[in-house]
């Protein structure tokens, strides 16, 4: 889960957002990896391991992964029917309301890097903060070359672990 923070009128600090991933954090259980289990062609186990060892980047991997799929939208509308969304997320939502400017869902760290001029990167179970890390240039400003190149290379930083593999990991 990440802290944005960007700037109103030239006051660094002045605005909070929250963004939060969809899959584990809303819902209870990863909604692609059910789907790829459910209906996914075979190959796509090998493309989630090339992605784990930073062989692809996590955009080519989804693109790979969700090309095998094989399911009409029928079927694919009634396992989605059958996921569980967490019921603590509504007192968090609640929360972040309260204390937060804006609740953004988004599963892509590029999202948050273009509109903020700084992240926190909390733990899992939002016990404490991982990483923080402040962002050059202006939101809303910054080149796709430049959002692109510094999500690669924190792409590849433990302290975003969690952001990128799902899986739980101890950060040294």
């Amino acid at each position: 889960m990440l802290l944005s923070q960007y700037t109103v009128d030239e006051r660094p600090g002045s605005e909070w957002i929250v963004l939060c991933d969809f899959d584990g954090t809303i819902s209870v259980e990863d909604i692609t990896d059910s789907l790829l289990e459910r209906f996914g062609q075979p190959g796509w186990q090998e493309i989630e391991q090339a992605w784990k060892r930073g062989e692809i980047g996590s955009h080519d991997c989804m693109a790979q992964q969700v090309a095998l799929l094989d399911a009409s939208g029928e079927e694919l509308d009634a396992h989605l029917d059958g996921m569980s969304i967490d019921r603590a997320f509504v007192h968090f939502a609640a929360a972040a309301r309260e204390h937060f400017s804006a609740l953004f869902v988004t599963h892509d760290l590029s999202e948050a890097v273009r509109v903020a001029d700084r992240l926190l990167v909390l733990s899992e179970g939002g016990t404490g903060f991982v990483t923080e890390r402040r962002i050059e240039g202006r939101p809303g400003e910054r080149s796709d070359r430049a959002i692109f190149d510094l999500v690669e290379t924190w792409s590849r930083d433990p302290a975003f672990a969690e952001l990128f593999d799902g899986e739980r990991k101890e950060l040294s």
